[in-house]
């Protein structure tokens, strides 16, 4: 691994095979009066944290902006999957986004959805570095 990594010592005990592991979750956001959805994914262990921040970030994030605009309040995270590695878990966030959209919800995503697309990037493929990783662990 490049050598960098042991330099993040605060993450020994976290330390997991983050491409293999099951450690993924996708999930949505249904607007069931106006017909608007939020389909993502997140770490399972980041499932509260991600929620909290689709709430209450109505400047940066489509959920909240959304919920604002309409004078909504956010509707609550629905877990759709979970225990998928990070490849399964974009593949099934694309799969659901569209899923969504063929029954007529307008997709409130932003991001491209899909293997090597969103938040990931394509593992193994650059993504993560010595300055990506410490903006992570941060």
């Amino acid at each position: 691994m490049n050598g960098w990594l042991d330099e993040f010592y605060w993450l020994i005990d976290q330390r997991i095979d983050v491409v293999n592991g099951q450690i993924d979750s996708v999930y949505v956001y249904i607007f069931e009066d106006t017909k608007a959805a939020y389909v993502g994914r997140t770490l399972m262990r980041r499932q509260k944290k991600r929620d909290r921040e689709h709430i209450f970030n109505p400047e940066s994030d489509n959920v909240a902006k959304y919920a604002k605009k309409h004078h909504v309040p956010v509707p609550p995270m629905q877990i759709l999957e979970s225990n998928l590695t990070l490849k399964e878990g974009q593949a099934r966030e694309d799969y659901w986004r569209k899923w969504y959209e063929q029954q007529g919800y307008t997709m409130l995503n932003r991001i491209a959805t899909g293997v090597g697309k969103g938040s990931l990037g394509a593992i193994g493929q650059g993504k993560w570095n010595r300055r990506t990783c410490y903006k992570e662990a941060q």
